[in-house]
């Protein structure tokens, strides 16, 4: 049996996910919320000591976050990169490893997802029937779930990220 949690790092809102063995904890599902008026050390901070307590409350034998790509704006990859960070401590801290990193698209091919993040909202929402999620107020939530999904189709599968990245690689070398 293994019990993952899912981490959709963000320093204004971080969704986490309890999946036991493929199914969903949905008591052990929320949103970190640091409060935005304050400075980026307190909400790292803030972040830092939330992961620790639900990675204390709910022992998960693996953790997933999201890898993060530097886009068109510098500023936001600087900010997710220092709470990808602080997450990764907290993390460690905890458990005594590292996290499973893997990419939005990774995610969304392992779950089955071949578009966007609204088809991956649209389908955790079915796949778990929560019914009462709006993408607006529960996306964070629901990509936790999403990356707890994959991380448990990961073990299943007997796939590493290290692997997941090498077969990605080759299909593009291949196209190209």
């Amino acid at each position: 049996m293994t019990k993952i949690l899912g981490l959709d790092i963000s320093i204004s809102s971080t969704g986490y996910c309890i999946i036991n063995n493929g199914k969903l904890l949905r008591k052990s599902c929320g949103l970190i919320q640091p409060n935005p008026k304050e400075t980026y050390g307190h909400r790292l901070l803030f972040l830092e000591n939330n992961i620790k307590d639900v990675i204390k409350k709910n022992k998960p034998d693996e953790v997933i976050i999201e890898d993060i790509f530097k886009g068109r704006n510098a500023k936001t990859f600087k900010i997710l990169s220092m709470a990808r960070g602080v997450a990764i401590k907290a993390i460690y801290q905890e458990t005594g490893k590292d996290p499973i990193s893997i990419m939005a698209s990774e995610t969304r091919k392992l779950i089955g997802i071949k578009n966007t993040k609204e088809d991956a909202f649209n389908f955790i929402v079915k796949k778990y029937k929560l019914n009462d999620y709006e993408f607006d107020t529960h996306n964070d939530i629901t990509d936790a779930m999403a990356l707890a999904l994959a991380a448990h189709t990961m073990i299943k599968q007997g796939i590493d990220a290290k692997s997941l990245r090498k077969k990605s690689s080759k299909k593009r070398r291949r196209r190209g």
